[in-house]
Parts: structure tokens; C-alpha cells; sequence
């Protein structure tokens, strides 16, 4: 807009943003040692990864062009999904006391506030006046990207070290 090019497509912003949005859910709620969701939320936030995947290969394979905002609300969602499926990973290893048993999303209903946060910054992004607080953006989406990389390691750290402490039978 008025020759200012935000850094990130709008698909690219959706997740990391949504990472970002979605990490600081987990930071302000005290959620870094809870649990998987229930199945039904399990699955609803499953569903949240698909939307990016199916509309990036259709875009590809040139079976239709999607704008910007949709593209946006496609990577939203699973910055949404990941850390919230991702996290509950990070506890393996920790121990029996610092495990809580509440699900990393307490209320499904909590995905609304997420995503109203999402929808900001999607404004933000679409409207002329947003060229004033892109910097300030471009920071909050390199920290979801800092985030995603965090919570990827912790993950494989944790199922890595899951692993070493399963008993081996022996015949």
C-alpha cells in the first residue's frame, strides 16, 4: 500500500501471527504443562491445518486463485492448530508433578477470542492506516516464527528423551 510491501504473503502472516497469537494464549493462561485437548477439540483443531494445505496445492496447481484476506485466514488457522496440538508434546519427559491434566484448550470457545485477535491483525494488514503499525507486526510475526522453531525443538526434545526412558524387553 502506497508503495510499503509488508515482508510476509498473506498466508505466511496468518501463521505466523497466529503462532504468535496463539503462544501468548498459552503464556497469559499458564498452559505450558497441560494436556491434549479432548478428542472433539483434538480433531477441531486437527481440521484447523487443512484449510492451508488444500487451498496452497490448489493455488499451485492453478485450480483457482484465492485472495489475499482468505489466504490469510487459511495460515490463521494453523497457526492456531500447531502450538495447540504441538505443546501438550513439549511435556514428555517432564515430571509426574509439573504434568497438569487440563487440556491445552479449556474451552473450545477460546478459539473465538484467538481468532477475533487474528481478524486485528488481519484488518490491520488491509487497510491503509495499517502501514503505520507493520513494523510493530513484522516483529510480533518473527516472533511467532522464534516461537514455532521453539516449540518444534522442545517437542522432538522431549519425544527423544520419551523414548530413551521406555523400557527395552529383552528375550
Amino acid at each position: 500500500m502506497d508503495g510499503h510491501v509488508f515482508p510476509l504473503c498473506y498466508r505466511c502472516a496468518g501463521i505466523h501471527l497466529g503462532v504468535f497469537v496463539s503462544t501468548g494464549y498459552f503464556v497469559i493462561s499458564g498452559g505450558w504443562r497441560r494436556d491434549f485437548p479432548p478428542l472433539r477439540a483434538s480433531l477441531l483443531l486437527a481440521l484447523l491445518l487443512f484449510p492451508v494445505w488444500i487451498d496452497g496445492w490448489a493455488n499451485g496447481l492453478g485450480f483457482w486463485h484465492t485472495p489475499g484476506p482468505l489466504r490469510y485466514l487459511t495460515g490463521l488457522a494453523m497457526g492456531f492448530g500447531l502450538p495447540l496440538l504441538l505443546l501438550p508434546l513439549c511435556r514428555f519427559g517432564a515430571g509426574p508433578a509439573s504434568i497438569s491434566k487440563e487440556s491445552s484448550l479449556r474451552v473450545v470457545l477460546d478459539l473465538v477470542g484467538l481468532f477475533a485477535m487474528g481478524l486485528l491483525f488481519l484488518l490491520l494488514l488491509t487497510q491503509p492506516y495499517g502501514v503505520v503499525v507493520w513494523p510493530g507486526m513484522e516483529y510480533l510475526a518473527l516472533l511467532g516464527t522464534v516461537s514455532l522453531a521453539a516449540i518444534t525443538g522442545l517437542t522432538f526434545r522431549s519425544v527423544f528423551q520419551s523414548w530413551k526412558t521406555v523400557p527395552v524387553e529383552s528375550n
